[in-house]
């Protein structure tokens, strides 16, 4: 028998067992289990999650500039975002517009300082007739515009298809036949289109201001410049 060792002395009694885990029932009482075991996790998850969304929401913001200069954010809803697809599309359909008034002035000027034909002034104010005016006011026509924007809708489809389209007529007509009473008459509806087209450029730039787009190219915009710009031959000699 070893030395200091007695049966008598050694404890028999079963050792004690460990009370088994109760596991929570039910997707709430496991998912609140999870949170609890690992609620660091959960919370730096929550952290970075919350980050993102800031910075996502930064970065889709739109911003203008407001008349002191300061940059500010849009205020976004339906009703913006309405107006604000409107605005687009006429903006397309202006600027097209604005360029038909640089190309028609272009011809005039050139016509007026004798370095065109009346032949050849025909022939491009046909082209200008054919190939722009009669394509833009199908398109503008079929625009589907809130009821505040139908209004300029109308100012474009009557500017091109009064206006630019009876003086274009009645030059091509004047220019071919030696009419000059044609030439006068143009000369009228030309005016005509040029003071309606400024006061579209001033419904636009309203228009701009209120969907916080950048009125101030719209603003600026000058002929002349966009004239010279296109064509830097095309100005007014003086006449002797």
């Amino acid at each position: 028998m070893r030395k200091g060792w007695d049966i008598e002395t050694v404890d028999l009694t079963p050792a004690a067992q460990p009370e088994p885990e109760v596991l929570p029932s039910g997707r709430f009482g496991k998912l609140k289990s999870a949170l609890k075991k690992h609620w660091l996790k959960t919370f730096l998850i929550v952290i970075c999650l919350y980050v993102a969304f800031v910075i996502f929401g930064m970065l889709c913001t739109e911003y203008y500039i407001d008349d002191g200069g300061y940059r500010q954010p849009i205020e976004v809803n339906f009703s913006y975002l309405e107006e604000r697809e409107d605005y687009r599309e006429l903006k397309k359909q202006f600027d097209g517009i604005s360029e038909l008034m640089v190309d028609i002035t272009i011809i005039d000027i050139h016509l007026s300082n004798d370095e065109y034909t009346s032949m050849e002034a025909v022939t491009y104010y046909t082209k200008i007739l054919n190939e722009q005016v009669d394509i833009m006011i199908p398109k503008i026509t079929a625009l589907e515009l809130g009821q505040e924007q139908s209004v300029m809708q109308e100012t474009m489809e009557t500017l091109l298809s009064n206006d630019i389209a009876v003086y274009l007529q009645k030059m091509v007509e004047g220019l071919r036949t030696g009419n000059a009473d044609s030439i006068q008459t143009a000369l009228v509806w030309r005016d005509k289109a040029f003071s309606s087209f400024e006061v579209l450029k001033t419904d636009m730039v309203n228009l701009a201001k209120r969907v916080k787009a950048d009125y101030r190219t719209i603003e600026e915009w000058n002929l002349n410049d966009a004239i010279l710009s296109k064509d830097e031959t095309a100005y007014l000699h003086e006449q002797s």
